[in-house]
């Protein structure tokens, strides 16, 4: 016997797409300052001299940071809500960006990055907890594959609207590079104030009834089951699926993090672009993401039964293939 969805009322669809909006904006503008550093790392190599191990030095303290944030984000999202962590994580971005466009120091600029890095992990766990909030489970692999895009999006507007910042002649003092760092912020800024109007953490926030999933008969197969809990709760086999799917980010974070922090820079000092068109060729990276998460969530709705594992698989092995490609041919020529 199927389930019954109860039909949304015309407030829920209007809120649900105010959310929608809401946090994906977000999440697009956290990348405004996030990808400063990168999009501008041969720029400021070029004016302070510092070496290519200063600067992965530097960048390590952002990730570091960001892999512990993750903890500490999970934490203050069940005190304070989605909505004030992710304010506030978006409020200490801006605060530390600006601040890293107006300084030259090292170490300054790895505590500020790295300020930087706990505030950006409030972006992901806050704004995918709102929009369960706000949709069915049997909704979630079309419209997350749709709303996944946003990290693909703020890459590429970031990437773009930086490198135009750093093609500009007007900004002779301070230096092009730090505009970078500047507008980036001021982007992020105008995101905050829509987020603060138009997110909101649950439909009873604004006065709706919860959306609830309707309980079929394979839950209640499901819940009929006896469940052994373990360590922190989790059962030996929720255990087995956490490190695995930890495993698989923790590596392919390897790839990512890799061509996205480093192609500019690699483009600039090889095959002598200037910093903006630099920037607009690394962006093929991202261009190559948009229709991975629309196929994703296509394939998973629709084929997989809503179970990602499956596709997860299968774009890890494609990423695999592709990596190795890019060692074997992609120090070719620029094309």
């Amino acid at each position: 016997m199927g389930a019954v969805v109860k039909p949304l009322t015309r407030e829920h669809r209007s809120w649900r797409t105010k959310v929608f909006v809401a946090t994906w904006l977000s999440y697009v503008g956290f990348y405004f300052c996030r990808k400063p550093f990168s999009a501008a790392k041969a720029a400021i190599q070029d004016e302070t001299g510092w070496d290519a191990t200063t600067l992965a030095n530097i960048y390590a303290a952002y990730l570091v940071a960001y892999a512990i944030g993750q903890f500490i984000a999970s934490d203050m999202g069940t005190r304070l809500g989605p909505r004030r962590n992710v304010l506030l994580g978006m409020a200490l971005s801006i605060g530390c960006t600006l601040a890293m466009g107006l300084t030259l120091d090292p170490w300054l600029w790895a505590g500020l990055i790295g300020v930087n890095g706990l505030a950006q992990a409030t972006g992901w766990s806050g704004n995918v907890g709102t929009m369960a909030g706000w949709f069915h489970k049997h909704e979630r692999g079309r419209v997350m594959g749709l709303w996944s895009t946003n990290f693909t999006v703020g890459a590429l507007t970031s990437a773009w609207v930086l490198g135009w910042v750093l093609s500009l002649r007007e900004f002779d003092e301070p230096s092009p590079w730090r505009w970078c760092f500047f507008a980036g912020a001021m982007v992020l800024a105008a995101v905050w104030i829509q987020y603060y109007f138009f997110q909101r953490n649950l439909p009873e926030d604004v006065g709706l009834p919860a959306i609830d999933d309707p309980v079929t008969e394979v839950d209640e197969s499901r819940v009929a089951e006896p469940r052994q809990v373990g360590y922190m709760g989790l059962s030996r086999t929720s255990w087995i699926n956490l490190f695995l799917v930890a495993g698989f980010y923790f590596f392919a974070k390897f790839v990512r993090y890799a061509v996205w922090s480093w192609a500019t820079y690699f483009l600039v000092k090889n095959y002598a672009l200037s910093n903006a068109e630099a920037n607009v060729y690394a962006t093929a990276f991202e261009l190559g993401g948009l229709p991975g998460v629309f196929i994703t969530g296509w394939l998973s709705d629709r084929y997989f039964k809503s179970k990602r594992a499956g596709v997860a698989l299968i774009m890890m092995i494609g990423m695999t293939a592709a990596t190795a490609a890019l060692v074997m041919f992609g120090t070719s020529g620029v094309w």
